[in-house]
């Protein structure tokens, strides 16, 4: 994996083996596979593996770790179900705490990195920004461009 240099070091007790530098020995670092288990959101129904968020502890972590570190973790398949969301059904992907935690991980290292490449008008899947920010951004420029049409 190669190296991505990152303008700004201040996530929440990350660790970086080289400041300023994301590499491969950042995502399996024990530390940083906790802080990202943290951010787990707490799921109603068990993941892929049966597993939920309060069944990995930290033995689970280290070994997921070594796992990591000698190349040997293989991601769970995904598992497709479908939940009802008003008057359809909508496919929700599952899969196993442990790839939730390395996805978190590889997330929270990368973020940081890549944060400063968006635009300020972009609002898809980014921390603090959602369609409603949209929304209310959009709302906004159409009532500043009102104020100088005449009627």
């Amino acid at each position: 994996m190669s190296n991505l240099d990152i303008k700004h070091i201040d996530c929440d007790g990350l660790h970086w083996e080289k400041p300023g530098v994301v590499s491969y020995c950042d995502i399996y670092n024990v530390g940083n596979l906790k802080i990202a288990y943290k951010y787990l959101k707490r799921q109603p129904i068990p993941w892929i593996d049966g597993a939920v968020k309060s069944s990995m502890t930290e033995e689970r972590l280290v070994k997921l770790s070594l796992q990591l570190k000698g190349q040997k973790y293989n991601p769970s398949p995904i598992k497709s179900v479908y939940v009802s969301s008003f008057s359809s059904l909508r496919p929700l992907a599952l899969g196993s705490v442990n790839d939730k935690i390395v996805l978190c991980v590889v997330k929270l290292l990368l973020h940081p990195a890549l944060e400063g490449y968006f635009r300020e008008s972009s609002h898809g899947f980014r921390d603090g920004r959602s369609s409603h920010s949209v929304l209310s951004t959009i709302h906004n420029q159409w009532l500043a461009l009102l104020c100088f049409i005449p009627l």
